[in-house]
C-alpha cells in the first residue's frame, strides 16, 4: 500500500516486531490504526527519510511505534494533535480526522497512544494495547 510514496520518496522503512506478540481484537480497526500512523509518517517526512514500526511485548502491554525523521510538531499543534477536526497549520491539507480517530480506535481496545516530537527532527507516535 505505501510502496509507490516509499519509492517516491526514497524512504527507508523498516519493521521490527518481537516474535512473542499474541493480540486478541479487531484486525481491521488495528490495520487502520497502523495505516493513518504510517502514511502520516510517510506524508510528512522529507525524501530520503527513514521509518521505523516497532512492536514489542512490555509485561501485560503491546507496545506499538512508528518514528520518523519528518518535519516534526511544535508543542502548541501537539496539544491538540488528537483532538476532532484538528490540523497542523502549513502542513499538507486533511480533514483532521484521521488522528482523532486513531485515539478512538486505541481507546476502544484498552491502550493508550502518546506523541513525542521535535520540529525539524521527526515524531514518534506509540500506542499500547493489552496483552492478551
Amino acid at each position: 500500500m505505501f510502496t509507490p510514496l516509499v519509492k517516491e520518496k526514497n524512504i527507508e522503512l523498516k519493521t521490527f516486531c518481537n516474535d512473542d506478540i499474541i493480540f486478541f481484537g479487531d484486525k481491521v480497526k488495528i490495520r487502520q490504526i497502523l495505516d493513518n500512523l504510517i502514511s502520516n509518517s510517510i506524508k510528512y517526512s522529507p525524501k530520503n527519510a527513514k521509518v521505523n514500526i516497532k512492536a514489542v511485548r512490555e509485561d501485560k502491554l503491546i507496545r506499538v511505534s512508528v518514528e520518523d525523521t519528518g518535519v516534526g510538531i511544535s508543542e502548541e499543534d501537539m496539544s491538540k494533535l488528537f483532538n476532532r477536526f484538528s490540523r497542523v497549520d502549513g502542513l499538507k491539507p486533511s480533514s483532521g480526522l484521521g488522528l482523532y480517530i486513531v485515539k478512538k480506535l486505541v481507546e476502544s481496545h484498552g491502550g493508550e497512544i502518546t506523541v513525542r516530537s521535535e520540529p525539524g527532527k521527526g515524531s514518534i507516535f506509540t500506542f499500547t494495547l493489552p496483552f492478551i
